[in-house]
């Protein structure tokens, strides 16, 4: 890592404008939101599926209510295996996602394990009792489309307090990586450390600081240069 240009964005991360504090009050209240849902777990599945490729894809799925009301969980627990499929299939294509046919799947699959494991409460209830980040990250790795990054970014979604100190890396946040000079063929593990270090420095959890570069990315990369 290139210290020089770790030490500006860490600079840059003590002294954001307010506009970016802002966004992370709005985080946190979304976050709160989404933890009181009781279907938080196929929610944030769904937008998983969404955004993988594609972030424009939140807009496009889950905020048309029209794409929506068909493949909330609530709608499909009524229906027939064939009618499920056609749901998401029909709300994803009409969504305009990116890989839909294979969103489509992985989501059937994840329907189906969820209901083979009890439900989604007991599922839901299985994760949030989980007593260890790995464990937790286990467990929402058994849904296909679901990795390291993706795993980490439904339970910060949520704000599960054993997450604060975690990175969902994606694209954006492998530019930074990138521009700080980092190896980024790493292991996950030892980037998210890295990126959790430079928090450290700038008096912010690690949680933060995932959402700031995250939603303004730009800024923090010309903040490097």
């Amino acid at each position: 890592m290139n210290i020089i240009k770790k030490e500006a964005l860490v600079r840059a991360l003590q002294i954001k404008p307010q506009e970016h504090t802002n966004k992370i009050y709005h985080l946190i209240e979304d976050a709160g939101n989404i933890a009181n849902r009781p279907d938080w777990l196929w929610h944030c599945l769904l937008v998983s599926a969404a955004t993988l490729g594609n972030a424009n894809g939140y807009i496009h799925l889950i905020l048309n209510s029209e794409n929506y009301e068909l493949i909330k969980y609530d709608t499909l627990i009524s229906l027939e295996d064939k009618e499920i499929f056609n749901n998401i299939s029909f709300g994803f294509n009409n969504a305009k996602l990116r890989y839909a046919n294979n969103k489509i799947n992985y989501m059937v699959y994840n329907f189906n394990l969820i209901k083979q494991r009890g439900g989604l409460v007991v599922f839901q209830d299985l994760i949030n009792t989980a007593p260890t980040v790995h464990q937790k990250i286990a467990y929402l790795k058994l849904f296909k489309g679901i990795g390291d990054k993706y795993a980490r970014n439904i339970m910060m979604d949520k704000m599960d307090p054993l997450f604060i100190n975690n990175i969902a890396i994606d694209s954006r946040l492998q530019k930074i990586l990138t521009k700080l000079e980092v190896d980024t063929n790493n292991q996950y593990e030892q980037n998210e450390a890295l990126l959790a270090e430079i928090a450290k420095e700038a008096f912010i959890p690690a949680w933060e600081l995932d959402r700031l570069l995250y939603n303004f990315n730009a800024y923090y990369l010309n903040s490097i240069s």
